[in-house]
């Protein structure tokens, strides 16, 4: 990786991601959180907004959604807490609030995303030095043109360990291609 171009090195890492049948992405921006399993047929796991958390999961064409109790009562009220806590939502993954986390609970989605930068010809780029991510070597290769940063691992497949910049917040990836069991609740009930 330390003689690659730093083009070269962040197309390398984005075709990377794209191949991969999986990915684990951990986010923060402001007051909300991510930690989301993400593969071509959908996704799960924790988003917390001010420390209010909420269990997803998104497969064949629904989000399944069990906020909880703390969370229906700040946004929802007492009786909806009580009401509702523990229980699975289902609402739908192309309509309304949660289209947007469906998106994102879809490898698919992200794929385009990033190839959309690759389409755009990454701009200006630039190759700082060699740090550690996760305990895994890491090259930074800044873009200017997008205001990110993309953390490159140095050895192995150059996947993305890290994203930093507009649009991206600060997101960690790591747990490639491993196997993610997606199955929709059993029970549940529609939200709205």
């Amino acid at each position: 990786m330390s003689s690659i171009k730093p083009t070269a090195a962040a197309v390398a890492s984005i075709q990377a991601f794209i191949k991969a049948s999986s990915v684990r992405m951990s986010t923060r921006s402001g007051g909300t959180s991510a930690d989301l399993e993400v593969t071509n047929r959908g996704g799960k796991g924790t988003i917390s907004t001010d420390g209010l958390q909420e269990k997803v999961i998104s497969i064949g064409g629904y989000v399944y959604v069990q906020p909880g109790a703390a969370y229906l009562k700040h946004y929802e009220g007492a009786a909806a807490a009580k009401t509702y806590a523990g229980q699975w939502l289902r609402v739908s993954a192309t309509e309304g609030t949660w289209a947007k986390w469906a998106s994102t609970l879809n490898k698919t989605y992200l794929d385009k995303h990033l190839e959309a930068v690759i389409r755009e010809q990454i701009g200006s780029v630039t190759k700082g030095p060699q740090t550690m991510i996760g305990g895994q070597a890491a090259v930074p290769v800044t873009d200017k043109a997008h205001s990110a940063t993309f953390y490159i691992a140095a050895k192995g497949t150059p996947f993305l360990l890290k994203i930093v910049g507009k649009g991206f917040s600060t997101t960690y990836m790591s747990g490639y291609d491993r196997s993610v069991s997606l199955v929709p609740p059993t029970h549940w009930i529609n939200g709205t």
